[in-house]
């Protein structure tokens, strides 16, 4: 009989998992992550209290854990959505930076041939029979491009060898890929962003004209000289504040609630920083 009971409480408690997983699913697809994820947990601790021993969950380190999440984990739906608030009514926004897509120059002049890298070579004037013998000759089996190389650059002995009458590849004149720099082609940046160097950056307009001459664009530069400061504050504020903690708990020992207020002190260094990504057209 005590068996039975046993087996029940384990089914019984799956059940109320399972069931907690899939109401959990539904949170995560609605777009309520956060309600989502403390739905889940709580039903965890649920079915933890159900299956654990006695002795285990009056065990002094279980308690101080679980008292922990609790605490982070009850707030943690006002946390999200002052992040999210933030984030939507922000008056500064993020740059965004990113890599310029590039490609090898293939263009060359009549007469030349590209090789597939950065050159381009004289269209061969011999045979192809007369080629192949040549290059035999020579003790390579490379093909076309090592039977006419034949010529070291003088300028440092370290570097490869440079084809007879060999030329640059150029860039398109026209279409993506116009602007060389070093071996490489290299795209415009998209609508709204501007080229500096081989990064393209967001260019600060529409509702974020103001530009800090940084990684920021602003309603106004008050908003941007605003956000700053707030982000120095909240860093400088929540290290004091997790520093008096840690050396409480140091001192006087650990228990739930340092714990908890140590984590929100942390949460909160973060949200002067929650700004979404500033808009770029198309996207």
């Amino acid at each position: 009989h005590e068996t039975a009971q046993e087996v029940a409480k384990y089914v019984d408690a799956v059940g109320d998992l399972l069931g907690a997983g899939g109401a959990s699913w539904e949170g995560f697809g609605s777009g309520q992550e956060a309600q989502a994820i403390e739905d889940l947990y709580f039903a965890l601790r649920g079915v933890l209290d159900q299956v654990l021993p006695e002795d285990l969950r009056n065990d002094e380190t279980y308690k101080l854990v679980i008292g922990t999440l609790d605490g982070v984990i009850y707030s943690l739906s006002e946390t999200v959505l002052d992040f999210q608030r933030q984030i939507v009514e922000g008056t500064v926004c993020w740059k965004v930076q990113e890599a310029r897509t590039k490609r090898r120059p293939n263009v060359c002049p009549e007469g030349f041939y590209w090789n597939g890298e950065q050159l381009c070579l004289p269209k061969p004037t011999q045979e192809p029979e007369e080629l192949l013998q040549e290059a035999h000759r020579a003790g390579t089996a490379g093909g076309l491009e090592r039977a006419v190389a034949g010529k070291v650059d003088g300028s440092a002995s370290g570097k490869q060898p440079i084809p007879d009458g060999a030329m640059v590849a150029l860039c398109e004149e026209t279409g993506n890929y116009t602007e060389k720099i070093g071996h490489w082609c290299y795209a415009a940046c998209p609508a709204g962003m501007a080229s500096v160097g081989l990064q393209c950056k967001t260019q600060c307009q529409g509702e974020f004209p103001a530009d800090d001459g940084a990684i920021m664009c602003g309603h106004n530069p008050g908003v941007l000289a605003e956000a700053v400061m707030n982000m120095v504050i909240g860093v400088a504020t929540g290290a004091i504040n997790s520093g008096l903690l840690i050396a409480s708990m140091a001192k006087d020992g650990v228990d739930t609630d340092s714990l908890v207020n140590t984590i929100q002190a942390f949460v909160n260094m973060g949200k002067p920083f929650a700004y979404q990504t500033c808009p770029l057209p198309g996207r």
